[in-house]
């Protein structure tokens, strides 16, 4: 039986270039790497499926436009997490509403006493449970 011994040692942060005699980029350029991109889309993609299952029924449409069906994934810009740099990705809902939908739109709802702030809507946060469920790079550190 042969032994083999092996040693971690972790990536400088911002390193894009091979070891000497390896043929295998660092995690570095790996965590920047069009393939991690696409995966990052992908778990976008996801978490607007999700956003779409907690849409409220009778919420989804106004204005003719389509809260579930206007989700757009954009790739974002490249974020530092422990010193080392990482692709990113936007989920975005174009809807004109979505902001209201989201967040509370203010407009009286016409159960309860109005607030004083001017309405009584209260935010459905579609968007946000989904990215609760999914989870964030906050919640490890």
């Amino acid at each position: 039986m042969t032994r083999r011994i092996v040693y971690y040692r972790a990536d400088k942060p911002g390193k894009v270039t091979p070891y000497p005699g390896s043929p295998f980029l660092p995690f570095g350029a790996f965590a920047v790497s069009a393939r991690m991109q696409g995966l990052m889309n992908k778990v976008g993609r996801d978490t607007a499926g999700l956003a779409k299952m907690f849409v409220p029924s009778g919420s989804d449409e106004k204005g003719g436009q389509s809260y579930r069906e206007s989700f757009v994934i954009v790739p974002g810009s490249l974020v530092k997490i422990k010193g080392l740099r990482r692709v990113s990705t936007n989920v975005v809902n174009t809807a004109d509403h979505a902001a209201a939908l989201e967040f509370g739109s203010g407009e009286a709802s016409g159960d309860g006493e109005p607030r004083p702030q001017g309405g009584g809507n209260l935010p459905k946060r579609p968007l946000g449970k989904a990215g609760m469920m999914m989870g964030d790079f906050h919640s490890g550190e």
